[in-house]
């Protein structure tokens, strides 16, 4: 497997071989800075790679004869250059089959053209009748690209002078020994001759590395000169050259006029899968053209044409096409065309008569028959291109369009009011004969949903199974086996829209239909302590064989690198680190290349449903009934508490959080957080009881707040007045609920700034334990608020900590997916409540114990005994210390 990385030092191919880490076979000139979406092009069909070069030229390789040291059969590995028309190519893209390369220039200018006089016009009885005039440029392009096959060493060319054109090739002498070196070929007699035995004889097309041995019976003994005298002089030429290392040419097929095209207007030039046929959109119209010689064969009228998609089936082409709204009493519109000759009329209609700016269009991959189609409201900014924005480019209804189905052609699968649809994503392969798609829909966090329904006519309504919510997500992606799928923060380098942003979850998917969480990993590891910004990851790809998933972190200060994790388990296997990267993606393969990987089934408790929708576990990393619980209390604390403040009230912050503990048999209260305030609110009387000082209150959001869980044997009930706030301001307060007043400050032994870390009160109340964006948990002493030790247990931030109720045992877990357990804490908490440091060697919890405490890489997790706790001998208490000891 090869996969390309377009860096600030150069283009680079690896070769990676399972989990190995990867091998360098070859670099190629650098790409385009700040073009990601197109300095890199593949086709899995041929194996080429396009790299758009800074100088405005594309270099098209061939990477199929690539071998472990970097070079061909036929030699060096060598580019297929194609220069620019009238500027700067910016954007490429290859056809299905890689026969053609399209190439696009921002701007058009205008050119100089000679005017010949009309026939039967006398001359001067117009002042346009002759001279010289100015017409657009053509700056979208679509080349041929004819390859060279291998044959003998040398070949012969016979070219006659017309005396009107050049020769058309840019020689060099070498050392003067070794014959002319074919540098460029202009337009000339050499590029008419290359035009004429393209289709017929294309071993004997010149290309540029090519060297011209003989001129005329002039031999290369002659010298270099000789050569070029004999070719002035000469009026036909038979050239005998030897064949040099390229490989392919680009002759130019066809040229249009695009000014200006739209995001929602790429690619302008669409092929079917097979190419036969070619299709283009302009005013009103569809134009069908023949797929080889992209001649006009019939146009389609299509009032308002905005956007056209081409199916991938290969038994058939069909047309998906989107017409917006041409006046405020006129719907938009939806039309597949399954048919294209004279007179084609839409096999389906599909009429939006709300709101419908644009839509994404995405027929599946298994026939090209079915189009789903995602509708969106608003416009498309700039910022929603860029993924600056949590909702990115997503929509607000889903429906899907079935021209072969007769009963339910058109089935709505989520309408305006269900919520805003992040993404959505067909499965690349059936299951258990059922096709496919899986949804992320708002409000955050994000709920991963499953429709499916059978192949064939009469497949009915799709069933969706909603798998639950697994934190903030907006981008999902599939492997090409459709074993696996993951879940991540689609943004921009340095958007900073979450701080979830370098969290990816991995999915497993059964041959069966079975769908079960089987990781979760934190690509982008500890965050910067002076930036609130972290690394964002900017791409994520499964390799082609589905057992490795690349993702591209850019850091603050580090640079980017290349992080490659195992999909089995998440596991980071290998990392290249660049000083900046603009692309990297694997190179795409066909289907039948690699065979689907092979998986340990997840555990039976993580199941959550299966493809035929008939069970559905809900089981997720957290309990369902008490967050439903919790958002509901929390939208009304918040209500409530706009009213008490004359705020205008809205929806909750993601980091807002909320505890509850009973007071009395009836009655209870709950603790909210809201960014920096504290409210309590009277569950009974539905209404706020108190809140913080605000000049108590933490000066940046809070991420952790906990109550205390004393003893009840040892403490008494006034010990549940006491709760502590971690905030990302770096300090911890301890509060008394009686009079909502801050009792200690804790700060100066970790760092906290960017992460959402979780602290946790000892249960005996003495002891406060935090965990650090530096690796570290840090204990404090709740009655004078000192550090009385630290202990680095890892080589990422510490997410969370937590104590044993019993043994008095801490545990930490951190972004890495490692639990660490001491068995006694560096701070002992003994009887008489006197801490003394105690370095312990850890124990190193593996993977797949780690993955049994669900929730890690949310920082929701909490003891768990996984064997037999150690024995325990209780002593007589004194004063609020746990009274346990571990023996």
């Amino acid at each position: 497997m090869d996969f390309a990385v377009a860096a600030s030092n150069g283009t680079h191919i690896y070769r990676a071989s399972g989990l190995d880490k990867p091998s360098l076979l070859r670099s190629l000139p650098r790409a385009q800075a700040g073009n990601a979406a197109h300095c890199l092009q593949m086709n899995a069909h041929r194996g080429y790679l396009a790299i758009l070069h800074q100088n405005g030229a594309v270099g098209v390789w061939n990477l199929s004869g690539l071998t472990a040291a970097g070079s061909q059969e036929e030699g060096q590995l060598q580019c297929c250059e194609v220069f620019p028309q009238t500027g700067s190519i910016t954007r490429c893209y290859f056809s299905p089959l890689g026969s053609f390369l399209v190439t696009w220039e921002p701007l058009g200018t205008l050119r100089r053209v000679e005017v010949q006089p009309a026939p039967g016009l006398a001359a001067g009885s117009g002042a346009t009748s002759c001279g010289t005039a100015f017409s657009r440029a053509e700056n979208l392009s679509v080349w041929s690209l004819i390859q060279r096959p291998a044959s003998s060493a040398e070949f012969e060319v016979e070219v006659v002078k017309d005396g009107k054109q050049k020769l058309g090739v840019n020689v060099g002498n070498l050392d003067g020994r070794s014959g002319l070196l074919v540098r460029r070929v202009d337009p000339g007699l050499v590029e008419s001759h290359n035009q004429t035995v393209q289709s017929v004889d294309p071993a004997r097309l010149v290309l540029p590395g090519d060297r011209i041995v003989a001129v005329n019976g002039v031999e290369l003994g002659a010298g270099a000169q000789a050569l070029s005298e004999e070719i002035k002089q000469a009026d036909t030429l038979r050239l005998r050259l030897a064949r040099g290392p390229a490989w392919a040419t680009a002759v130019p097929v066809a040229r249009f006029f695009a000014p200006q095209i739209s995001s929602l207007r790429w690619p302008p030039v669409s092929w079917g899968a097979d190419e036969s046929h070619a299709f283009r959109t302009v005013k009103n119209e569809i134009q069908v053209m023949d797929g080889r010689t992209l001649k006009l064969l019939r146009r389609i009228e299509v009032d308002n044409i905005s956007q056209l998609v081409v199916s991938p089936g290969l038994l058939g082409t069909s047309l998906g096409v989107f017409c917006p709204p041409a006046n405020s009493s006129s719907p938009a519109m939806v039309r597949v065309y399954t048919a294209f000759g004279k007179g084609a009329q839409p096999a389906l209609t599909k009429s939006f008569f709300s709101d419908a700016a644009w839509v994404s269009m995405k027929w599946d991959p298994y026939e090209g028959k079915d189009l789903l189609v995602l509708v969106h409201s608003a416009e498309l900014t700039e910022d929603d291109l860029a993924f600056r924005t949590l909702h990115g480019q997503g929509g607000h209804g889903l429906y899907l369009l079935r021209p072969s189905e007769a009963s339910e052609p058109i089935v709505a699968l989520s309408a305006i009011q269900d919520g805003a649809i992040m993404d959505v994503q067909w499965c690349p392969q059936e299951h258990a004969g059922r096709r496919s798609l899986v949804m992320l829909q708002a409000p955050q966090p994000a709920l991963v949903s499953i429709f499916s329904y059978a192949n064939g006519v009469g497949a009915g309504q799709p069933r969706r199974v909603d798998l639950g919510r697994f934190g903030v997500r907006n981008c999902l992606r599939w492997d090409a086996h459709g074993r696996s799928f993951c879940l991540r923060v689609q943004s921009e380098r340095g958007s900073g829209i979450s701080n979830e942003a370098d969290i990816v979850d991995l999915f497993d998917v059964a041959c069966d239909g079975a769908v079960a969480r089987r990781a979760g990993a934190a690509l982008a590891g500890k965050r910067d302590r002076e930036h609130v910004i972290g690394p964002s990851v900017t791409t994520v790809d499964f390799s082609p064989d589905g057992r490795v998933l690349l993702s591209v972190v850019h850091g603050a200060q580090s640079g980017s690198e290349l992080r490659f994790l195992s999909t089995a388990d998440g596991q980071a296997v290998y990392r290249l680190k660049f000083e900046e990267v603009y692309a990297a993606y694997w190179q795409p393969s066909r289907a039948s290349a690699f065979e689907a990987p092979d998986f340990l089934p997840p555990p039976p408790d993580l199941s959550m449903g299966s493809w035929h929708g008939t069970t559905s576990l809900q089981v997720e990393l957290r309990d369902k009934s008490k967050d439903a619980q919790i958002l509901t209390l929390q939208n009304q604390v918040y209500a409530f508490k706009a009213k008490g403040k004359g705020d205008k009230g809205g929806r909750m912050d993601p980091r807002e959080t909320l505890r509850r503990w009973p007071l009395r048999a009836n009655a209870s209260m709950c603790l909210g957080c809201a960014l920096h305030d504290l409210p309590v609110w009277d569950v009974a009387a539905e209404k706020v009881l108190a809140g913080v000082p605000e000049a108590s209150m933490h000066t940046r959001p809070i991420t952790c707040l906990r109550l205390s869980q004393p003893h009840s044997e040892y403490q008494s009930a006034t010990s549940m007045d006491l709760f502590c706030s971690a905030s990302m301001d770096g300090s911890v307060k301890l509060w008394d609920l009686r009079c909502m007043q801050e009792i200690r400050c804790f700060e100066g032994g970790h760092v906290h700034s960017a992460q959402r870390l979780r602290c946790r009160l000892s249960p005996c109340l003495r002891y406060l334990c935090t965990p650090s964006e530096d690796g570290c948990v840090c204990v404090y002493d709740v009655r004078t608020g000192n550090v009385l030790g630290s202990r680095h247990t890892s080589r990422e931030a510490v997410c969370a900590v937590d104590i044993h109720p019993r043994t008095g045992a801490m545990a930490s877990g951190s972004f890495d997916g490692v639990v660490v357990r001491v068995c006694n804490s560096s701070v002992r908490l003994n009887p008489r409540g006197r801490g003394k440091a105690a370095p312990q060697e850890a124990w190193w919890i593996d993977r797949e114990q780690s993955e049994k405490l669900r929730g890690l890489a949310c920082g929701r997790w909490r003891w768990r005994c996984l064997s037999e706790p150690p024995p325990v001998e209780f002593h007589e208490p004194r004063g609020r210390s746990c009274g346990v000891r571990v023996q």
